[in-house]
């Protein structure tokens, strides 16, 4: 029995067996998607340039990430 506080923090697999991506599957996820006529469509209705998406997914697909978050870890960009 645990008896004090305590934190599980528990990776993307973890929430695999749920339906959910794993880290490298939501990259593969993004990466097609901002490949889409029908995706940048809904990136443009949020007052988000198509050149700006497609770029994301390039740079995402360039990279050697294995998750969105080391991706986004080391991006210059980001904030």
């Amino acid at each position: 029995m645990i008896s004090r506080l305590t934190v599980f923090v528990l990776g993307a697999g973890a929430s695999y067996p749920f339906g959910f991506p794993t880290g490298e599957g939501l990259v593969n996820e993004i990466i097609d998607l901002t490949d889409t006529e029908d995706t940048i469509d809904t990136f443009l209705n949020n007052d988000c340039l198509a050149k700006d998406v497609k770029r994301f997914g390039r740079d995402l697909a360039n990279s050697e990430a294995s998750s969105v978050d080391s991706f986004l870890e080391h991006r210059p960009d980001s904030s």
